[in-house]
């Protein structure tokens, strides 16, 4: 419902913005088109429904900014499929994602309509800074997030402990 309101609130500066919502309605489709009837924006608003494999990475690489104003998050795996896609991101601090802040990868906002409106905003307004947190997120997830990087960390942790204690 907070993108919804955001989204809503961005349309008049973004007149040709679309909000395409992807993924698992865990029974709250009926609740979100009302809202968008509501809000005026049912015809920008477009629930897709779980995406996989081809079809998903399509659908990231092919946004213009993806947005999770989540309530808890313990790792967003969204966010990093978005930004191995060269994606920019909006998302709450519930996400527990520093690193979109750390490299500029995207905004990491308060879980506020007006903070997500003002992120998405900025983000849509600016086709450099799009590109720009697109390309920092890839090199982010490359960095630090593949299956490689995070394998070889976790040998190094565990040769670390076993130096100190073994």
């Amino acid at each position: 419902e907070l993108l919804a309101d955001a989204f809503a609130s961005i349309l008049p500066d973004l007149p040709a913005t679309r909000l395409v919502i992807a993924g698992p309605d865990f029974g709250a489709r009926a609740a979100l088109v009302e809202q968008a009837r509501r809000l005026g924006i049912a015809d920008r608003v477009h629930l897709v429904g779980p995406q996989y494999g081809r079809e998903k990475l399509m659908a990231y690489a092919g946004a213009a900014v993806f947005c999770l104003p989540s309530k808890h998050e313990s790792f967003g795996m969204s966010v990093a499929e978005a930004m191995i896609c060269g994606t920019p991101v909006v998302i709450t601090e519930n996400c527990h994602f520093p690193d979109v802040a750390r490299v500029n990868a995207g905004r990491v906002v308060k879980r506020e309509v007006p903070a997500i409106a003002a992120a998405l905003r900025e983000v849509l307004s600016n086709s450099s800074l799009r590109q720009a947190m697109g390309k920092a997120g890839t090199a982010l997830i490359h960095e630090k997030y593949t299956w490689e990087r995070v394998a070889q960390r976790s040998v190094e942790a565990y040769e670390r402990v076993t130096q100190r204690f073994g």
